[in-house]
């Protein structure tokens, strides 16, 4: 039973939500703990969440732009296919060019006679 590439890279993708929420709560509370340490009532705890929210951005612009970068890869694999299926339909084409061609060069009757 095998997983395949496109599978992993939706697990992958999908835990950008929770990675985004996680950062903005550790950064919260994280600051409002610090807040309680050091008694600087809300800087910290503000602080924290801005930090936090930077840190759960910065995870979704980088998920957002691995996507990018992977659909591209793909992308261009699908054109590398398309292309090769372009050239064989051009050789296919000119070798029924080349036999019509043939066909009419062998039905024409031959210059000297009538």
């Amino acid at each position: 039973m095998g997983v395949d590439r496109k599978s992993l890279r939706a697990v992958s993708y999908s835990t950008v939500g929770i990675e985004l929420t996680l950062s903005v709560l550790f950064g919260f509370f994280g600051g409002r703990w610090l807040d309680e340490k050091f008694a600087t009532s809300p800087v910290l705890a503000i602080l924290g969440l801005v930090f936090g929210a930077a840190a759960g951005f910065r995870a979704v612009f980088r998920a957002a732009s691995r996507m990018k970068q992977d659909n591209e890869h793909d992308g261009f694999r699908l054109a590398d296919v398309g292309r090769g299926a372009r050239f064989s339909m051009s050789e296919r084409m000119a070798a029924t060019r080349a036999r019509r061609a043939a066909a009419v060069a062998s039905s024409k009757p031959p210059e000297g006679s009538k």
